[in-house]
């Protein structure tokens, strides 16, 4: 799981926003190969506000504890894989 979190760093994923958590203070969510509650998480930051069910373009920076850390970019950009 690491190794492959570790791979994924720099790629640019679609995710659909799962929710806000207040602990992590950023949103979480899954790209289409994640299964709720078995996958880890991606967690994002936004500048602006989301809602679950949402999709976004989040570019994967860090990976730590078995979950994805990322930036959502702009929609402009669509280079999601």
């Amino acid at each position: 799981m690491d190794e492959y979190n570790a791979s994924c760093e720099g790629k640019v994923m679609q995710v659909l926003c799962d929710g806000y958590d207040p602990d992590e203070e950023c949103y979480y969510g899954r790209t289409y190969a994640d299964s709720p509650d078995i996958d880890g998480r991606i967690l994002f930051d936004s500048e602006e506000e989301l809602t679950p069910g949402d999709f976004v373009t989040v570019e994967v920076t860090d990976a730590c504890d078995g979950e994805l850390i990322g930036v959502m970019e702009d929609a402009e950009n669509d280079d999601c894989e």
